[in-house]
């Protein structure tokens, strides 16, 4: 009987190809789309980390706070750090703490010295992550930190991408800022790395801690403005999280307040300890993008649930002659109910199948298009269960639908219907029934709330992509060099080479003009915190260490004052340029040329700095508000701006040739042009923008089909009306005024639920979309108004033109057929 079923069932898709494609097509997408968001909602939300112990791991972190018991930074210094390491697990907090220091570095002993990241970690960070290795052994823990020998673990991609997977890899050498490394294992491929630091960043050598590039000043420092350090523990079982905060704020902060009782700045501050779940860690920033795309997947699955409804029941009216002979020849109800269910179990498996494959390419999109903006190293979604929840989740419609159709068909009719000569005419459907389908079509299928949220999304990213005013990135490049030696250079000697090649950089043809500082799309938010030496107001703007050459390259206008001279730059006086923002936000419009910053009162002179100039403020690209920013004038580190004539390029392998004549020494770290590093921080914006015009699309494509398959169909089944209202004089306009009476209470209805759920729940969205949404509400709701009544107006007038240009007479005729 199943067998019987399920063939006639397929022999009857068959007949009617574009039905059958296009349901498995929209079923399948929109099934797929749910499988991936329900997968990704799964990963953030639910899925076990991979690492033992996982509920007690904790990223710890130390706030310091300013005399008046204000949050000035969240930072370690990098002697408080090494204090947390060596106090924590004796004081009984933790079982285990680590650290991680994340940098990039060169691989000076490979002949295509790669850019690598490297990530510096004490002996237990892996084991803490459960790390097991496929060849070698991790390096073993040691009481005395600073006596650890330069090991290096290498990942299992760069043991393959670097190596070719070379067997006898362990024992080799890699040299590194002109360290050498042993390499004492390979990880095993399985092993999933947290992106602690940054989303799509997977480091691709683990080195040894003490071997980390800060210099040996910095390493006795108790306070830091920013660093790429952090510290993990495993919880002791016994303490809860609140009373493990509240011990290790005693400790750390008596000890802090010892070891910087001396210095004047840090006078009357104080530190507070902060632990951080390693799940919030990683996905406290995706949650709310997780579950915007399973609402926006779900929304989509039930547009086209609701539109294959329509069409089975229409396919259910058509099938009234097929039903009442199969009742005829003796079929009972709960068979003729198998008949229905087995066709539309059989589409929605296909569905299922179509769906399920196209998930594996929308895992392989995820992968590839979104690393570095969901924390997705160990997403592994699409399995044999995701094809079971598929296959159920189609089961589940198919029996609703199912019960749905045999609503509409009365049994016990059929054979006398039959009988009495009938041509199997469809069954009428009630005017509450069609509005109950129109509404669902506009409501239930929250047409109108995807419309509304992803046009908020889609104007939000490209208004912040468009926006002009961030940096210029024309003809710009940033270029970073490095020493290859384990041992810096004296300064007199190192700020000659750089000299020299700030000459060289001068005097090639394709350079207009070069700057000595980093850029300003690459600058960390470092903040100072600088005191008004009138007002005592406190700031924390991030900083910048600039040239005189600076604002000209960037072409950052200046508003007031002057811009640094060569000599102060030379002498490095204390004298600063502050951005409008911060000028506004310290003096409020008044003059801010003359006045005084000072990183502490008490100290005097030596740290108060004279503000000489005011600059127009800029963003990053990507950023939402122009940041305070401050610059003060110095020729430290090693990094230049090249701003390239009209045409020109610099290729890198010129630029290496000049380095190796000014010293063996210099490697290249990096070389980006401006609109490099421009495309990569909007890459998020990309995403976004692409996801809201694909939602849009499928939305607006999905409620159309089906208003005009639902209203389409009713045109068919009242075309005997339609006749009659034309016969007795009614024009085509009147009959365009019923329809849309008929159809346009429920659309509004439903139109005004949609746009008032995501007015309801828009204070959860991302604060730049909320931001915008309330900046530009009215446009947003005239458009998606506006948008959806033109759709429903098209999806009536369309069907009633096609039926109106026949005669009422061929109507009338037609319509007792049984059309």
């Amino acid at each position: 009987m199943l067998m019987y079923l399920l063939k006639n069932a397929w022999l009857n898709l068959l007949r009617r190809p574009a039905f059958s494609t296009s349901v498995i097509l929209s079923m399948g997408l929109t099934l797929a789309l749910l499988l991936n968001a329900s997968g990704l909602f799964y990963y953030v939300m639910w899925q076990p980390l991979p690492y033992p112990a996982a509920d007690q791991l904790y990223k710890i972190d130390q706030q310091q706070l300013d005399q008046s018991g204000r949050p000035n930074v969240t930072a370690y210094g990098y002697a408080s750090l090494m204090q947390l390491y060596q106090l924590a697990p004796a004081d009984s907090v933790f079982n285990t703490v680590a650290l991680a220091h994340y940098d990039d570095e060169i691989l000076a002993s490979h002949p295509d010295t790669p850019k690598l990241a490297t990530t510096y970690v004490t002996a237990e960070f892996l084991p803490l992550l459960g790390a097991s290795t496929q060849l070698g052994q991790l390096p073993a823990a040691t009481n005395h930190v600073e006596l650890a020998p330069p090991t290096a673990v290498l990942s299992a991609a760069s043991w393959h991408s670097l190596f070719g997977a070379d067997p006898e890899i362990v024992g080799k050498t890699l040299v590194i800022r002109g360290q050498s490394f042993v390499v004492s294992a390979v990880l095993a491929s399985n092993f999933i790395e947290p992106e602690l630091w940054q989303a799509g960043r997977q480091t691709a050598v683990w080195l040894s801690w003490q071997h980390n590039p800060v210099p040996a000043d910095i390493r006795k420092r108790f306070g830091d403005r920013t660093n790429p350090r952090i510290a993990i523990g495993q919880l002791k079982s016994s303490l809860t999280p609140a009373l493990a905060t509240q011990q290790l704020t005693a400790l750390m902060d008596q000890h802090w307040q010892q070891n910087t009782a001396d210095i004047d700045f840090y006078q009357g501050w104080h530190v507070r300890m902060q632990l951080q779940p390693l799940r919030d860690v990683l996905f406290s920033q995706s949650t709310l993008t997780a579950w915007l795309m399973l609402a926006c997947a779900g929304g989509l699955l039930l547009i086209a649930s609701a539109n294959l409804a329509n069409l089975l029941l229409s396919r259910a009216a058509e099938r009234q002659k097929e039903l009442a002979i199969s009742a005829a020849v003796g079929a009972t109800p709960s068979q003729l109910r198998l008949l229905i269910f087995s066709e539309i179990m059989l589409l929605l498996q296909l569905s299922a199948v179509t769906g399920w494959g196209l998930s594996l390419f929308g895992l392989e999109c995820f992968r590839t298009f979104i690393p570095d903006a969901l924390p997705l190293s160990g997403y592994q979604h699409a399995s044999v269960t995701s094809w079971f929840c598929a296959a159920a989740l189609m089961t589940l419609i198919a029996l609703a639908l199912t019960l749905l159709c045999c609503r509409f068909v009365n049994f016990r009719q059929l054979q006398g219907q039959l009988a009495s000569g009938s041509k199997g005419g469809s069954r009428p459907i009630s005017r509450r029934t069609r509005q109950l389908l129109v509404f669902s079509q506009v409501s239930v299928s929250v047409s109108a709330a995807l419309m509304l949220l992803n046009l908020s999304f889609l104007s939000s990213a490209l208004n912040t992509m468009q926006d002009r005013q961030v940096f210029t990135t024309n003809q710009l490049h940033s270029l970073e060099v490095r020493l290859n030696s384990p041992q810096p250079l004296a300064p007199e000697q190192y700020s000659a080479l750089l000299q020299e090649l700030q000459q060289r950089l001068e005097q090639l043809p394709q350079v207009l003009a070069v700057s000595r500082a980093i850029s300003p799309q690459l600058s960390s938010t470092n903040t100072w915190s600088l005191i008004d030496e009138k007002t005592g107001q406190t700031a924390l703007p991030q900083a910048q260490i600039i040239d005189e050459h600076f604002f000209q390259v960037t072409k950052q206008p200046l508003l007031s004052g002057q811009d640094f001279t060569t000599e102060q730059i030379k002498s490095t006086e204390q004298v600063l340029i502050i951005n409008d923002v911060l000028a506004n936000q310290l003096y409020s419009g008044s003059a801010a040329v003359g006045q005084r910053l000072s990183f502490d009162l008490s100290a005097g002179a030596s740290t108060s700095f004279a503000i000489i100039g005011v600059v127009q403020g800029l963003k990053k690209p990507g950023e939402t508000i122009v940041p305070p920013r401050v610059y003060r004038p110095m020729h430290t580190g090693s990094s230049f701006i090249l701003a390239l004539k009209p045409n020109q390029q610099l290729a890198k392998h010129q630029l290496a040739a000049l380095l190796q004549q000014i010293s063996p020494l210099l490697l290249i770290y990096r070389l980006e042009a401006f609109d490099q590093q421009r495309s990569v921080l909007l890459q998020k914006q990309q995403l976004i923008a692409f996801a809201a015009i694909l939602l849009i699309v499928l939305s607006v494509l999905l409620t159309a089909v089906g208003l005009y398959g639902v209203i389409n169909y009713h045109i068919q089944l009242r075309s005997a009306e339609i006749g009659v209202r034309l016969a007795l004089g009614a024009t085509r306009g009147r009959i365009l005024r019923l329809f849309l009476s008929d159809h346009g209470s429920p659309a509004t209805l439903g139109l005004l639920a949609g746009l008032s759920l995501i007015l309801t729940v828009h204070s959860a969205l991302h604060p730049q979309v909320q931001q915008f949404m309330s900046q530009h509400l009215w446009s947003l709701l005239l458009l998606t108004i506006s948008f959806l009544v033109a759709m429903s107006l098209l999806a009536v007038v369309l069907p009633l033109y096609r039926c109106t240009k026949h005669s009422a007479g061929h109507l009338i005729h037609h319509s007792h057929q049984g059309h």
